[in-house]
């Protein structure tokens, strides 16, 4: 996709359509949440999140880290439906999420080319998630704008990193920090977000529910990853996202523990009885029975008691399913999302036995102004596979061949007895091994009687050029160091395609 480009689906004209569909078909549910009906449930889940005013509820969601603009044009359109269908905006900020970057990647021009450098943060999480992430101090937050501004001074254009340094200031936690620094960018750019926090759920119903019925949901969840595996020809049980495991009368479900303070672990219970027994992966934590977990008041109390020490949260499919089924009309993914989320549909259907709501998703590019040297790509992709080639094939480049026909007739022999094991003997792997040893050896050996490659330092250079090209068209920059201006116009552009 070019600079500027923006896609939206399904067709965003009738996005306005689909939340009043969502709206209808969620009050037609029949299913139990333990001990209420699902629109009960639904209802208690936005009484608690302070959702009950304000009309529908069109949401989107992402980790808190330093997304690219394909990401923020998720909070552009979304806020632009909130406010055409007169519902209210929330931003799902998903702090129990892996930290996955511990540093800003920004690019810097050396002699006219592009490169990358990461400023790592200024202090280090406690933990491995976004909710352990380090509250900065006064001091911290000056050094690290410096060190910040001594790469951004040196761009010709102007960034919101000024804008989002103070909003950095405002907040109260390691997390907060980062949310009001966001919230400062969106806010110059014409937007306003509420930021709601998947470490804070109202989810003792929805985890009480999945516990009491493990083996139907597992069953479930592992039907709709093998489903999509079918359709998009996937091998094996562990990609997109491993399957739910059951070892020895334990039973995996897809929640994390995580242990305060620390990281994060597995959920697995075993019934035992009347009772459930849960443990972090091999670390008991609790043992629970079902009557309790039945029991609206109890249940919640039993929540409270074990939220002391350890924390549940809902892992990537669960926490979407949540989202989609109880608190919002209407939720926006990006690419990625969108496709996990054909999984996630197929859940509902496989444990809840109903439709899902709809959603929508946005994705968009944006280029920096940054120098791009235009070198021609096709030539030096041709040039690479050469290089390769030459690597691979040496008895193609030799300028000597008299003195060796020995090595080539050696490497010849040996990739037929190669060639016979793989047939012969998949399995003989250390006999594959010392034969693509020995080839790799000649190999080196041919190299010194390499005809000169053409134009050596001039290749050269256009490998340089082309890799700056691809740092300087890299869409995953961090949207604050864009120029005001560029993100804008594409906040126009998406706005357009909802008319």
């Amino acid at each position: 996709m070019e600079s500027g480009g923006v896609l939206l689906q399904p067709d965003p004209r009738q996005w306005l359509a689909l939340i009043e569909a969502n709206q209808t078909l969620v009050q037609t549910y029949p299913f139990q949440m333990v001990d209420m009906t699902a629109a009960e449930y639904r209802n208690q889940v936005r009484w608690a999140l302070g959702l009950t005013e304000g009309g529908q509820v069109i949401a989107d969601g992402h980790q808190p880290d330093w997304h690219h603009p394909g990401v923020w044009a998720k909070r552009a359109v979304t806020q632009e439906l909130a406010r055409r269908s007169g519902g209210q905006y929330v931003h799902w900020v998903v702090d129990s999420d892996r930290i996955k970057q511990p540093q800003l990647i920004l690019p810097r021009v050396v002699n006219g080319l592009v490169e990358q450098v990461g400023l790592p943060w200024p202090a280090q999480a406690i933990g491995d998630t976004y909710e352990q992430w380090p509250t900065l101090t006064s001091g911290q937050i000056d050094e690290w704008q410096k060190q910040l501004e001594a790469i951004t001074n040196q761009y010709n254009h102007e960034t919101l990193m000024a804008a989002w340094i103070e909003g950095l200031r405002l907040g109260s936690s390691g997390v907060g920090q980062l949310c009001a620094a966001h919230q400062a960018v969106d806010r110059l750019l014409g937007g306003e977000v509420r930021h709601l926090f998947s470490s804070s759920l109202p989810q003792e119903t929805f985890i009480a529910d999945l516990l009491i019925n493990a083996d139907r949901f597992s069953a479930a969840y592992n039907q709709a990853l093998a489903r999509y595996r079918q359709s998009q020809n996937i091998r094996g049980n562990r990609h997109p996202i491993p399957d739910l495991e059951q070892r020895d009368g334990w039973l995996e479900l897809p929640i994390w523990v995580v242990v305060k303070p620390g990281g994060r672990q597995r959920l697995w219970l075993r019934r035992q009885a009347a009772s459930l027994v849960l443990t972090a992966d091999q670390r008991e934590i609790a043992e629970v029975s079902m009557a309790l977990l039945n029991q609206t008041g109890n249940r919640e109390s039993w929540f409270r008691m074990i939220a002391e020490q350890w924390g549940f949260r809902l892992r990537a499919l669960t926490f979407t399913m949540w989202v989609r089924m109880f608190a919002t009309d209407f939720f926006i993914h990006g690419l990625g999302g969108a496709q996990y989320d054909q999984i996630t549909d197929q859940l509902i259907r496989n444990y809840y036995g109903v439709e899902p709501p709809a959603y929508g998703w946005v994705t968009a590019t944006l280029h920096l102004p940054l120098p791009v040297t235009g070198v021609d790509e096709v030539a030096v992709r041709s040039w690479l596979i050469r290089r390769r080639d030459r690597n691979h094939n040496p008895q193609r480049y030799l300028d000597d061949k008299s003195q060796t026909l020995p090595m080539v007739e050696e490497r010849s022999q040996l990739i037929h007895r190669g060639e016979q094991l793989r047939r012969d003997e998949p399995r003989n792997h250390s006999a594959r091994q010392q034969i693509f040893n020995a080839i790799h050896q000649i190999n080196s050996q041919l190299a010194k009687y390499y005809l000169p490659e053409e134009n050596g330092e001039e290749l050269a250079l256009l490998e340089k050029r082309w890799a700056s090209d691809r740092l300087a068209r890299d869409r995953e920059y961090f949207y604050a160091l864009f120029p005001g201006s560029s993100l804008r116009e594409l906040r126009e552009q998406l706005i357009r395609q909802l008319t």
